[in-house]
């Protein structure tokens, strides 16, 4: 087994035939079948089935999938902080970016790692704006920026990602509230009560209702105004949860709040740097090497 069998598997899965895939990696499509057909071989499964005019997974080839994503994943930091580590900083006009932002929920980027981009993207000749993952990917397709800081990996074609670190959500509570009086936490004791929606529709909300639903049902999400009055209302009055990226911030915000980590509550959300692999340029890539080891050693002194 060797990574480009998995590469090759997990763009077979993705574009649900193997000519489409075999033009995604610039390989012939019996090439692709012959990797895949060698990987499934090599571990015993049936990984794809026929469907149509296409292939889809078998359901054992979609467990496998999601774990081989996680393993490309790997091998794409690894390489993307050889490259951080030896690469100098060539930056020399102004960039544009946008960067993740979730009102009133936490500071997704630490300090340092912020600080590290307005030192890469100095104004005033550099853009830098901040809004929800979400609009910032939207930025990102329509041209608006060259680069974007946003939530969960993005797999598109034409995009270049690179995972710069990754957070587990907490939750929120009023003080009051019966779940801060447990000294355990566990997902399903949330379904008793209302929920905020999470901000991030593309990602965030998508494997926090995931997560939700293992632990008993689906449920209805409440949206909750992006203000700090809304938030501690919801909390206060509704007894509500609210899922936040936790930061000493929120303290100060919501004094009268209680930050918890449900126990079975594993999900790692990856902060992403995100950028056309066609347009990028070496300016754009010199700030995303830069941005991987600031994110991933804030102590080491950059050159």
């Amino acid at each position: 087994m060797n990574i480009y069998q998995l590469q090759y598997f997990v763009e077979t899965v993705r574009c649900g035939s193997y000519a489409r895939a075999a033009k995604n990696v610039f390989l012939s499509p019996s090439g692709i079948l012959r990797a895949v057909g060698d990987l499934e071989k090599e571990l015993g499964i049936k990984l794809v089935e026929r469907s149509g005019r296409g292939v889809r997974p078998t359901s054992q080839g979609r467990i496998l999938y999601e774990k081989a994503l996680e393993v490309i994943d790997e091998v794409d930091d690894f390489r993307s902080l050889a490259k951080a580590v030896a690469a100098k900083p060539n930056i020399a006009h102004p960039i544009s970016i946008s960067i993740c932002a979730t009102p009133y929920r936490g500071i997704v980027l630490s300090q340092h790692v912020l600080d590290a981009v307005y030192k890469l993207c100095p104004k005033p000749s550099s853009s830098i704006y901040r809004d929800t993952s979400s609009t910032c990917l939207a930025a990102l397709e329509e041209g608006v920026v060259q680069a974007a800081i946003v939530l969960g990996r993005v797999e598109k074609g034409w995009v270049s990602c690179s995972r710069l670190f990754s957070f587990c959500p907490q939750v929120a509570v009023s003080k009051s509230h019966p779940l801060a009086l447990k000294k355990d936490v566990a997902l399903s004791d949330l379904l008793d009560y209302p929920i905020a929606r999470p901000y991030d529709l593309r990602y965030s909300f998508k494997v926090i209702a995931e997560a939700l639903e293992k632990a008993g049902r689906g449920l209805l999400y409440e949206e909750v105004f992006p203000s700090e009055e809304s938030h501690i209302d919801f909390m206060q009055r509704d007894k509500g949860v609210v899922f936040v990226a936790y930061d000493a911030s929120l303290e100060s915000i919501y004094p009268d709040a209680s930050f918890l980590q449900p126990r079975d509550f594993g999900v790692m959300i990856p902060v992403c740097f995100v950028y056309d692999r066609e347009n990028g340029g070496e300016e754009i890539s010199s700030v995303k090497n830069r941005l991987v080891i600031a994110s991933r050693f804030p102590h080491l002194k950059q050159r």
